[in-house]
């Protein structure tokens, strides 16, 4: 869903993860760059329209675009200001990235740490290293999050991610509360848009459960891996961890093939079959939670 990663062959446009977690970006004359209170030396700033961020040059010739946003120091709202380019022919640094973020916000790049968001439940990379080096830590349709660093051992940004996706749990489990009517399809497909669950994952698990709109949502809220199929066991929508492999992006494997040797070994022929023969065992694997991960659910049922 971020960068390389494909949901078995679909990208999600990054459009859509914007729409998850940017507040209030109506006012483009909010201060981004902050006061006293935040102990910095950022002058007082307004936060530049989101526009075209593309490097030193302002034109449409680039062939990738990494998307940026920003945590005000105050208000704690995330806010989209841009998107920069640049050619295949080339890397671009984090610095150069870093340098132009701090132009747009009107601060020293020197007071900003720079994250990538990742696919909840994660949601935030650790820090990224700033440096000139040419770099390949990013790749197109990223996201990338500035925050104004702060003497705090807290973790602002976290914080806020994690506020905001457990209020997108809690809007999904409500539909199932005791005091809540049945919710229908419409209704789970909405709260799926939250978690860039495309409506056909939704409407395939709708006709795997019986065209039963609860009993759908409660499947999700399960903590499947919704739209991936196990390229071992070839088990569709599984529970628990996926496994994704880092140099073969489409290479999945569902938890129990990944922990079990001699479970693993029964779908090996699958893997061959859907196109999967050139992953090596040896390669690195990503563990990816799944949505609702740790979400006491049962409570609103």
């Amino acid at each position: 869903m971020f960068g390389s990663l494909l949901c078995d062959g679909t990208d999600i446009d990054v459009y859509s993860f914007c729409y998850l977690y940017v507040e209030d970006t109506n006012n483009t004359n909010r201060k981004v760059a902050g006061d006293r209170s935040d102990r910095t030396e950022l002058q007082k700033a307004n936060l530049a329209p989101a526009r075209l961020a593309s490097g030193y040059d302002m034109s449409d010739n680039y062939d990738n675009y990494v998307y940026m946003k920003a945590l005000h120091p105050t208000s704690h709202k995330l806010q989209f200001i841009g998107k920069f380019g640049w050619s295949t022919m080339t890397k671009m640094s984090i610095m150069m990235l870093c340098k132009r973020a701090a132009e747009i916000l009107r601060c020293s790049w020197i007071d900003l740490e720079v994250y990538r968001e990742e696919a909840p439940p994660r949601l935030l990379s650790d820090p990224i290293p700033v440096s000139d080096a040419q770099s390949d830590i990013l790749k197109a349709s990223d996201i990338v999050i500035f925050a104004v660093k702060t003497t705090s051992k807290d973790n602002t940004l976290q914080s806020v991610m994690e506020e905001l996706l457990w209020s997108h749990y809690e809007y999904a489990a409500k539909l199932l509360s005791k005091g809540n009517s049945y919710p229908n399809l419409r209704d789970i497909e909405e709260a799926m848009q939250f978690f860039q669950i495309p409506r056909y994952c939704v409407r395939n698990v709708f006709h795997k459960c019986d065209q039963n709109a609860r009993r759908t949502l409660e499947y999700i809220m399960e903590g499947r891996q919704l739209g991936f199929a196990c390229d071992k066991c070839e088990e569709i929508d599984f529970l628990g961890s996926r496994f994704n492999c880092l140099e073969c992006s489409d290479y999945d494997e569902c938890q129990a093939c990944s922990g079990d040797n001699e479970l693993a070994n029964h779908g090996c022929i699958a893997s061959t079959q859907r196109g999967r023969s050139t992953h090596d065992q040896t390669h690195t694997m990503l563990e990816i939670l799944p949505l609702f991960y740790n979400f006491p659910s049962a409570k609103y049922y």
